[in-house]
């Protein structure tokens, strides 16, 4: 059994595009959420550092207090379900193939 998360938090290249992004959250059926920031990796290690010198008690209160949201994505159903249809038809060639 394995947790499926809520919301998916991304970063890097792709972000900048709005289609990339709703793309994302249509084929995973799960909302996708951009953070504000240019630099979200020496953020990540800010945190980190942040809570290593007891600033924060653990890492969900330091993002909670060192970041902010730039856009969310949320799945859209009908997109979803074309995504899934078709990823059944990618598994079904793969298995004839093997």
């Amino acid at each position: 059994f394995r947790e499926v998360p809520r919301v998916i938090r991304c970063t890097g290249g792709a972000t900048g595009s709005d289609i990339w992004m709703q793309i994302f959250a249509d084929a995973i059926g799960i909302p996708m959420e951009v953070p504000s920031g240019p630099q979200l990796g020496a953020l990540g290690a800010a945190m980190a550092a942040a809570v290593c010198a007891g600033e924060y008690a653990d890492l969900r209160e330091a993002v909670k207090h060192m970041t902010s949201l730039n856009r969310r994505f949320e799945p859209s159903a009908e997109n979803e379900s074309v995504y899934a249809a078709r990823y059944a038809g990618y598994r079904e060639i793969i298995r004839k193939l093997q």
